[in-house]
């Protein structure tokens, strides 16, 4: 597994931890979560168990990263109207 399957967790505690998604990317995000899935389904068909467990990971960081974004955007939205 690498570095960068956990290389969302900085991201994902900085938002939390702040609750400003101001100067992030929505379409970013939407692209990391595409890639990943489209990655795992290539290293699904050449089952290498650890890829598949690296992708995933990364898959499931990116998506709570891309949730977050909306959430406090929306969040955002409603406390400003």
């Amino acid at each position: 597994m690498s570095f960068f399957t956990f290389c969302f967790i900085p991201q994902i505690v900085m938002i939390i931890r702040t609750k400003n998604v101001s100067g992030i990317s929505l379409w970013l995000w939407i692209m990391v979560v595409t890639a990943y899935a489209t990655g795992i389904v290539y290293v699904i068909s050449l089952k290498t168990s650890i890829l598949i467990v690296s992708y995933s990971l990364g898959f499931i960081l990116s998506l709570f990263t891309t949730f977050l974004l909306v959430y406090y955007r929306i969040k955002h939205r409603i406390k400003t109207n």
